[in-house]
């Protein structure tokens, strides 16, 4: 099943039904929290009613905290550089499983590709000084 606009136009259509998204943001879920404190928040979500959890597949720009646990998706250079060609499996592995939790739960997972941090040339990579 897929999310359409239905065909008069009017609303979003989830199996051909009205479908309200209400979302809630989780961008950093796939970083910072481990599969134990992602149920707990996902069962809260789905008491609350939630429709959608948003998920940044990579780490934002403007959350540099860190803590034990904390996975990066990709090595980190010396020099600060991300190394896009070597990443880590433990972080993939463990967005899959949030993504696979949140579908099973009944909730339509909503993929983020990328902040504009990452596009090199824009504002954002060097915003570090406005934190």
């Amino acid at each position: 099943m897929r999310l359409t606009v239905d065909k008069a136009k009017n609303c979003l259509a989830w199996g051909g039904k009205p479908f309200f998204y209400l979302a809630d943001t989780a961008w950093m879920a796939f970083q910072k929290l481990n599969i134990i404190e992602y149920a707990e928040y996902l069962r809260y979500r789905k008491m609350q009613r939630f429709t959608v959890i948003q998920f940044s597949v990579l780490p934002v720009s403007h959350d540099t905290t860190t803590a034990p646990g904390d996975l990066k998706p990709f090595i980190i250079n010396p020099d600060g550089s991300r190394d896009f060609f070597s990443y880590n499996p433990d972080y993939f592995d463990r967005a899959e499983e949030i993504v696979r939790m949140t579908a099973e739960a009944g909730l339509i997972p909503c993929l983020h590709l990328l902040w504009v941090n990452y596009i090199p040339d824009t504002w954002a990579p060097n915003a570090a000084h406005l934190q």
